[in-house]
């Protein structure tokens, strides 16, 4: 149904899972910025059809299977500004529908933590991805653990979050100081 006359959509599943994610935003943020958060990302009954692979901010899709590899949701979630730190944990289940998912951005989103709407599964899913971005979050060690899943992952920036110590992954030793800006590669 995505390809109909010639014209080539994103995947209908993914697309979904888009609408979700924004409205995820919509939730975790402050009242009053609805209008602001992923103005791109319409559905079709808001009446503007648009291909989210082709209109939609901060999303890069393969140009073959139309599935989305890349996700920039860089300082998507919007707070007054007296009130960065207000709790919240970012819904990670979230991103299981994309198969191709390789890059993800959550930074300067003010997130606490992270979880799973499913049993210890974390990012069991994304199995392709190879860059994940939390800098400027406020998580602290137990994102360790998601983190373990990933096995995939090249690049991690864990910058100006509150993980400290040293911690191994996939044999390479990474030490976490407050101050540092924690981009490595991982391979």
């Amino acid at each position: 149904m995505n390809e109909m006359q010639g014209y080539k959509a994103c995947l209908e599943t993914e697309r979904t899972a888009l609408l979700a994610i924004k409205s995820f935003f919509i939730s975790v943020s402050d009242v009053g910025y609805d209008d602001k958060i992923l103005p791109s990302w319409v559905g079709e009954d808001d009446g503007m059809p648009s291909d989210c692979c082709d209109a939609w901010e901060g999303v890069m899709c393969n140009a073959t299977t139309r599935r989305v590899m890349q996700l920039s949701l860089n300082y998507t979630r919007r707070l007054k500004y007296y009130d960065r730190t207000s709790a919240s944990f970012m819904n990670m289940s979230l991103f299981h529908p994309f198969e191709e998912l390789q890059s993800l951005d959550l930074s300067e989103n003010w997130f606490t933590g992270i979880y799973e709407n499913r049993a210890y599964d974390s990012f069991g899913s994304l199995k392709q991805l190879k860059m994940l971005n939390l800098g400027f979050n406020y998580v602290n060690d137990s994102i360790l653990p998601y983190l373990n899943t990933l096995t995939s992952l090249t690049t991690l920036n864990l910058s100006y979050n509150k993980i400290e110590g040293s911690r191994t992954k996939q044999g390479i030793h990474i030490r976490f100081r407050p101050a540092d800006i924690h981009v490595r590669q991982l391979n």
